[in-house]
């Protein structure tokens, strides 16, 4: 009876299920990432230096760019989407509120920066980037301060988003950037 039961378990199992699409596809933000699942924070500046930092000053155009992303994992086809990216002014004055970044945390006005409307990621990819643009000179005015704004992913046009992770709260240390 063993040896019956064991020979169709071996004749059931087809060689290449590891290479089955199964599952969900979810569309994310990997910054909400960055803290290993603890927090979505993302913290500004990151990196060891200019060329590992998560953002570029453009003093020509007057801005701080901060990277940011949408990125798709599954095993499903890489089939072109795009997403919409919204600014979430209410969670980022709900983690201020919350006091866990100190005393010295603001929420970084929304007339301050821009963000796309849409980003699209191409077919054959599972990622893109975009930027968080900060104008540089009202940045300046908060030296001291940590600025807190928040950036999250709706209405993918393929797919589904991951409501853990579609959102990043950026924690921007305006004393520790290398402005000009």
């Amino acid at each position: 009876m063993a040896a019956l039961l064991l020979a169709a378990v071996i004749v059931g199992c087809e060689k290449d299920d590891n290479h089955v699409a199964y599952g969900y596809t979810n569309i994310f933000m990997p910054q909400a990432t960055s803290t290993g699942g603890t927090t979505v924070n993302y913290l500004v500046p990151a990196g060891k230096d200019s060329a590992t930092y998560n953002y570029k000053v453009d003093a020509k155009n007057n801005k701080v760019n901060i990277m940011l992303g949408v990125a798709r994992a599954g095993l499903q086809s890489n089939d072109a989407f795009s997403v919409s990216v919204i600014s979430r002014a209410d969670t980022a004055a709900q983690v201020v509120a919350g006091g866990t970044l100190g005393v010295t945390a603001v929420v970084l006005p929304i007339d301050a920066y821009t963000i796309p409307t849409t980003v699209d990621v191409p077919g054959g990819a599972n990622q893109n980037t975009f930027y968080m643009s900060v104008d540089l000179t009202k940045l300046k005015t908060y030296t001291g301060k940590k600025l807190v704004a928040c950036v999250a992913l709706s209405n993918p046009t393929k797919y589904q988003l991951n409501s853990a992770i579609n959102k990043t709260v950026l924690v921007i240390d305006v004393s520790a950037l290398k402005l000009p």
